[in-house]
């Protein structure tokens, strides 16, 4: 079942406790002390899907980096529930969140 909601596509899966949005927005991971753009495709309340370039590994835990519409970066700790390869070289990442804080406002 999907509903539009607020613009994005909401996907209702009978096993998952939240609806997930179909977004396309980018974001930054912090791996092994480097960051990596990564490209988010779906979001709910408990966790995100990106697509990334680089594999991480299963169950470990990440940072999320990303901005919202009010120009705040929120850091979003996340362990990491799936990974899917997919045909074009690039990773699919399911992260389910652990905690999250808003960094700074990016003032102008």
């Amino acid at each position: 079942m999907s509903l539009i909601r607020g613009g994005c596509l909401a996907i209702a899966d009978s096993m998952r406790n939240f609806d997930r949005y179909n977004i396309s927005s980018q974001a930054v991971i912090i791996l092994n002390t480097q960051n990596k753009r990564v490209l988010i495709q779906d979001f709910s309340r408990m966790g995100v899907g990106f697509v990334s370039e680089d594999i991480l590994k299963l169950k470990s835990f990440i940072s999320l980096l990303y901005q919202n519409e009010k120009n705040q970066i929120i850091q979003m700790q996340s362990y990491v529930k799936h990974i899917r390869k997919l045909k074009n070289g690039l990773w699919f990442v399911g992260v389910q969140f652990v905690g999250i804080e808003t960094k700074f406002d990016r003032a102008a």
